[in-house]
Formats: C-alpha cells, structure tokens, sequence
C-alpha cells in the first residue's frame, strides 16, 4: 500500500510539473503517466478499504473473544438458572462502568421473543449502553440430555424469525455437547444464523464456553 501510495505521489508530481511546462512531456508519456496515476491511487484505496475492514474484523472478534473470558469468570449469583444466566451475562457486557448504567438482571429472564420463550434476552438498547455491542444477547438452555444438530438449528430459525437484529446467541447445556453439535457449530452454524453462536456448558462451578462463535 505504502508503495502504491509513494509511485502515485511521484506520477502525480511528474503531470503537475508538466502541466507547469517545468517538465515536458510527449503525449504517449502524457496518457501512460495519468493511466498509472489513476491505477495507483485506485489500488492505494482499495488497500487502505481493506485494511479498515481487516482491522475491524479483528477488533470485533477480540471483543467477542473478551465478552466469553469475562463470561466464563464470573461466579454464578442466583436463585434460578435464567437469573444465574442473567447476572453473568450482565457482569460480563459491563465494559464500560463509568457510564454508571443501572440494570436488573431479573427483567431479562423468561422473554419471549416471537413464539419463543428464553432463558434469557438482553435487548440492544441495554448490549449498547453496558459494552458498546450491537444488538441482542439471546440465550437458550437445554437441560437434561445433549443438545443436537436439530436442536441447534431449530434455535437458530426461531431467534432468526424473531425480527430483531442479534448480536450473538448462547446455547446452554447441562450436559457435555455431542461431537457432531460440535463439529456442526464449527462448520456450518454460522452460514446458516448470520450471527455468532456460542456453545455453553453449565457445571456446578459455572459457565464454560466450549465453541465460540465467529
């Protein structure tokens, strides 16, 4: 980018001091210097577009990947699961305590989105305000036996169908997930929810996030 940037400022210095009859050029030079000029600085904005977007892919998944350590270190508070859920999530968005944002974490347990009923959802306004993150937290927890590939995907269609914009989901088991959930979220989940899907193993110590979502 950096050398794109250097050849288009020297081809741009050669036609201004041309234009100024300080250098003279023929006219085959003429037209080879502004098609050169007009190739370098568009690949020096097409590379300095991509590096923003590179950058703020990589910014963007260190702040997935710091919400998920946060998540994992809290101590579970709570009289019920869904609240259990609730605080840990909130503790863990709180990035930005400074701005003194007051929440309960109960007014997010048992919501329902659609047809569907979660543990827990943290709508946008609140995700924005706590950690400066983009649209909802929606998590979902299975007890009982392994979660599967069908219920994964069945998940994944109803938050999907909700209508609001979701900034990530959290599935929660009380089990260990199968190997083919875990091979499933690693390979195709997320073409299929068009966000990032995170798979959580609650334990008698907490929560552990066992596959994160990109």
């Amino acid at each position: 980018m950096l050398a794109a940037l250097l050849g288009a400022a020297v081809v741009i210095t050669t036609s201004t001091l041309e234009v100024s009859k300080i250098v003279v050029l023929s006219e085959p030079i003429e037209l080879g210097t502004a098609t050169v000029s007009v190739f370098l600085i568009i690949a020096a904005a097409y590379y300095t577009i991509r590096s923003a977007r590179a950058m703020a892919r990589w910014k963007a998944n260190l702040a997935d990947f710091s919400f998920a350590l946060r998540f994992e270190s809290q101590k579970p508070k709570g009289d019920s699961p869904g609240l259990r859920l609730a605080n840990q999530a909130v503790q863990a968005l709180e990035t930005y305590p400074h701005k003194g944002t007051l929440v309960d974490p109960a007014e997010f347990t048992d919501y329902r989105l659609g047809d569907e009923k979660y543990d827990v959802l943290i709508p946008d306004p609140v995700t924005r305000a706590l950690g400066g993150f983009r649209g909802a937290l929606v998590m979902k927890r299975f007890t009982s036996e392994g979660v599967s590939v069908e219920d994964v995907s069945r998940v994944v269609g109803k938050v999907r169908a909700g209508g609001v914009r979701i900034w990530r989901l959290m599935v929660v088991s009380d089990r260990e997930f199968p190997v083919e959930t875990l091979e499933f979220h690693s390979s195709r989940v997320r073409e299929l929810s068009g966000f990032p899907v995170d798979l959580v193993e609650e334990t008698q110590g907490g929560f552990s996030v066992v596959s994160l979502g990109d």
